[in-house]
This record gives C-alpha cells, structure tokens and sequence, in this order.
C-alpha cells in the first residue's frame, strides 16, 4: 500500500518548491485520508500519532507560499484521470449518454465528479483496511 500512495503522491513534487514542503504534503495527504472526523488538522495529527508540536508546522503548510493551489489542483486531475479514469455511462430509461455526474463538457471531468469518484473508491478503501493507518506511523 505504501508504494501506491508513493507512486500516487510522486507526480506532486514537481508542484512544491521545497522537498520539506512536498513531504509534508504527503503526510497531510495520508491524514486525511486515515481520520475519521473532521476536526480540522487535530485530527490529522491524533490519527497519524504524530507528535503534538506538529500543529505549527502543519498550520504553516497552508499558508506557505511553497505551493500554489492552480498548479496542486491541475496535478491533482492530472493523477487521477491516470490512476481512476472516470466513464460515461448510458441512462437505461431514456438512451442518453451522461457524465458520472454534471460536467459540461464531455471532454472535461468536474471536479465534484472527481471528488465523488475518491470518496467512493480510494477514500472506502482505505475506510475498510485499519491497518493501514499502523504501517504510515510506523518508524
């Protein structure tokens, strides 16, 4: 599992000025793939048992001008149209073709199509293997 997130998480570095940077964007990655609330960073912290004195560091990653967010979201489509391709699907009723869920264009993927897509897929796998959380914070 941990080499299918690397390989998930690789293509990102190009997005962060800084390696420390990218790292940390890994680890938040992982916790918020791994909690179970939505507690903001705490929770990201509490599930991947990292050290308390983190919370600074981690606050400052979003607020870092190491990354912008148009480059992370365009990577981000990028990955996943190379990892979790989206289909069209064909509503039996009326014989019309649609997106997997509102896209204009059917030559562009939505990012709520995307963002469904992840929380039915990777988001419920990681849900129902708990284990994985123990190899992440592992030494």
């Amino acid at each position: 599992m941990l080499i299918y997130m690397n390989n998930l998480t690789q293509p990102f570095r190009s997005c962060f000025s800084r390696k420390a940077t990218f790292e940390w964007f890994v680890v938040i990655v992982a916790g918020f793939m791994l909690r179970a609330d939505h507690l903001g960073v705490t929770s990201v912290i509490r599930y991947l048992s990292l050290n308390p004195r983190c919370y600074e560091t981690l606050i400052h990653f979003f607020h870092s001008s190491g990354w912008s967010l148009s480059s992370l979201r365009q990577k981000w489509l990028q990955v996943v149209r190379q990892h979790a391709p989206l289909s069209v699907v064909k509503q039996a009723t009326s014989g019309l073709f649609f997106r997997y869920l509102r896209t204009p264009s059917h030559a562009v993927v939505s990012e709520a199509s995307v963002a469904t897509y992840l929380r039915k897929s990777i988001f419920h796998l990681f849900a129902q293997n708990p284990h994985i959380h123990s190899y992440i914070s592992a030494d």
